[in-house]
Order: C-alpha cells, then sequence, then structure tokens
C-alpha cells in the first residue's frame, strides 16, 4: 500500500527593522561669512558625520539585535563642490567600512545645491528576503555677511600688545594665542604668522637671516616661539581680513648691581691681595650665577684716577705688588654691569655662519662700554 502524505512549512513572521541616520557631528547647513571670508561651521575643524542605525527584531525569537554592521551592498553618493571641483572620496570625505561611517572634511560652494544618498541591504537568512534602505538629505550653505564686527586678539589683547620675555625666566618656550571674533562669538578661521624685518612683513623663516626664535604654528591660531632667542621680534597675525601685531621683547625687569671688598679694602702688613666680588640682586634675593644674564666686568683703580680691567667674572684679585705704595691715595674696584642680549645668529658678510650644520650663535652686550663714574 503506498504512503499519503502532506507537506507542512515552517512560517517566519518577516522582520522588523527600524532604520534611521544619525548625525553624529557637524551640520548639513553651512554658513559662508562673505566679510571674513570663512566657513561656519568649517568642516576642516569639525566635519559632518553621518552614521545609519538599523535595529532588527525578530517577533518568533522575541530577540532584539543592531543590524547595522550586517548591511550588505552599502553605497554613499556625495554630491557637491568645492571651489567648483566635485567632491572626491578619501579626499573630501571618507566612509568606514565597519560602521558605514560618513565623514565629510571638505566645504561646500554657496551657489551649489548639492546632496547625499545612503543606499544598504540587510539579508534575512531564514526567509532568503533582502531589506532595501534608502536615505537622502540636501546639503547646502548661505553666503552672507557678518553682523557683527571681526576682532582679531593676540594674547586677549585687541589689535595690538606687548610681551615682556623675562630674560631670568626658565621657561623654555612662550605660546602666542591668537582668536578672531565676530562680536564676543568666537570664530572658526584660519590663521597665517609673519614678522616685521628691514621695514616689510614677511613670511617666518624666509629672511636672509634665520628665525631662530620660531618653534611652531606660522600657520596656527597658537605661534610657540624660543625664548631664548627672542630680543626684539615684531609679529602680525591675519585672519578672517582682520590684523593684528605684538612686539615681543627681551626684559630683565628691576635689578641692582654693586662691587664690594672681599678682603683688602684696608691695606695692612700682612694684606697679600685685594679680592672684588660683583653681586646682583632683584627683588627675589641674589641673582644666581650673574655672568649668565650680565655681561660683568671688574675694573681696579690703584688711586691714580686710571681704571684697569681685572676680571669678567663675579670675583677679581689684585696682588698687593700691583697696589701703590703711596697711603695718601685710595685704591678702589669699579664695576660695569651690562645685559646680555638674547642668543644671537653669528653673521659674516650679511650671511650667516654655521658651525657643523648647525647656526652659529651668541650673546653679547647690549649697551657700549662706557667707563666713567
Amino acid at each position: 500500500m503506498k504512503i499519503k502524505s502532506t507537506t507542512g512549512h515552517v512560517i517566519y513572521r518577516p522582520l522588523v527593522y527600524d532604520f534611521n541616520m544619525l548625525e553624529i557631528g557637524g551640520s548639513w547647513l553651512q554658513k559662508y561669512d562673505v566679510t571674513a571670508k570663512e566657513y561656519i561651521p568649517n568642516r576642516a575643524l569639525t566635519p559632518y558625520v553621518l552614521r545609519p542605525y538599523l535595529g532588527v527584531e525578530d517577533l518568533d525569537a522575541g530577540v532584539k539585535m543592531v543590524g547595522t554592521y550586517a548591511l550588505v551592498n552599502v553605497s554613499w553618493t556625495v554630491d557637491a563642490q568645492h571651489d567648483g571641483i566635485k567632491f572626491v572620496l578619501g579626499t573630501d570625505y571618507s566612509v568606514n567600512d565597519s560602521t558605514h561611517e560618513l565623514i565629510i572634511r571638505q566645504n561646500c560652494d554657496s551657489y551649489y545645491a548639492g546632496k547625499i544618498r545612503f543606499e544598504g541591504e540587510y539579508v534575512d537568512s531564514r526567509r532568503g528576503d533582502t531589506q532595501h534602505f534608502s536615505w537622502s538629505h540636501d546639503m547646502s550653505t548661505v553666503a552672507a555677511a557678518t553682523s557683527a564686527k571681526m576682532i582679531l586678539r593676540i594674547n586677549g589683547n585687541r589689535q595690538s600688545c606687548k610681551v615682556n620675555v623675562y630674560a631670568l625666566g626658565d621657561i623654555s618656550v612662550l605660546t602666542l594665542p591668537a582668536q578672531l571674533y565676530a562680536g564676543n562669538d568666537e570664530v572658526d578661521a584660519t590663521y597665517h604668522w609673519q614678522v616685521f624685518d628691514n621695514n616689510i612683513w614677511r613670511d617666518i623663516n624666509t629672511g636672509n637671516t634665520p628665525d631662530l626664535w620660531y618653534v611652531q604654528g606660522a600657520d596656527d591660531k597658537n605661534l610657540i616661539i624660543n625664548r631664548a632667542y627672542i630680543q626684539r621680534v615684531l609679529l602680525r597675525c591675519l585672519s578672517g581680513g582682520q590684523s593684528a601685531t605684538c612686539l615681543v621683547r627681551r626684559w630683565y625687569g628691576q635689578y641692582d648691581a654693586d662691587i664690594r671688598f672681599v678682603t683688602g679694602k684696608y691695606i695692612t702688613d700682612d694684606t697679600l691681595k685685594c679680592v672684588g666680588e660683583a653681586n646682583v640682586t632683584n627683588r627675589q634675593g641674589d641673582i644666581s650665577d650673574p655672568c649668565k644674564f650680565f655681561d660683568i666686568e671688574i675694573l681696579f683703580d690703584d688711586g691714580t684716577g686710571h681704571w684697569t680691567s681685572v676680571s669678567t667674572s663675579e670675583t677679581a684679585e689684585v696682588n698687593r705688588s700691583e697696589l701703590n705704595a703711596d697711603t695718601t691715595l685710595e685704591h678702589k674696584f669699579g664695576l660695569l654691569c651690562r645685559e646680555k642680549t638674547a642668543l644671537l645668529p653669528i653673521t659674516m658678510g650679511g650671511k650667516p655662519v654655521t658651525m657643523g650644520g648647525k647656526f652659529a650663535c651668541g650673546q653679547f652686550p647690549n649697551t657700549e662700554r662706557i667707563i666713567e663714574e
């Protein structure tokens, strides 16, 4: 007898999908400030980031899960242009292969109506069904003039400032921050620094002598300089059609230099020599190792009215044999204390001297040598 049969089927209810496009950062809408010539937001600083989200619910198994990473056949289309040139994948925007996240780092022309489009699919392995998802949005830029006044500040000051670099300090670098404002609001902007040299403004490190004080930041809002090479430098920052200047100079503050007798102020039979000691003080007390910051020269007068240089350090010795035997004459020490310059490049024939591939530098007294009481 033949077997009679009937066929059964496993029926799965369709999956329930929840698809959304998440805006992680930036905005599809930009403003182009024609006064400052800046984009707000500037996507070079704040990229526009979109991430697809797919929630999947299996009603039969009672399970909810995230299906974003299982999306297949994903494609992004970015129809936009900058300076009349179409956006290029890998240069103006990129796609994360794992999260399918779109990152746009380029600004859009204000006269071009841009468009973003997403396509992707999810395969239900139980039923063999494929679900298609799509999403699109405009990208646009609105051009307008700034209503608030544009102001560029360096070190918190408007248009011009003066910064004293303390010569006796131990901080190796100094940061000069610049910021462009529209009224009281900070503006994302590009910055460019220049230096005043030979009566003209020029770009940093483009002169006849190297700008050894420069560390980094010529095209950044924060200019970093090496204080050891700063004597007197006039700087200018350019941003958003505005400019601001800053004078940076080497500064010693208040100090006092003096010379005293250690021995030999009064000459007796057992006096073998006269010893003088230079001392430089400020509000904090004695300055340690003053020859590091000052050009010190100690002179001696044996009472005849003629000064003789006897030392270029903090102390000086004069032997008894060099003293005048006339007891009616008064001997004395004198001190020349001159501030040293910053480290300056040494030049010959107008060209910087190099030693071992490095620029030769030196510190020099910043005033003339004048011997008078």
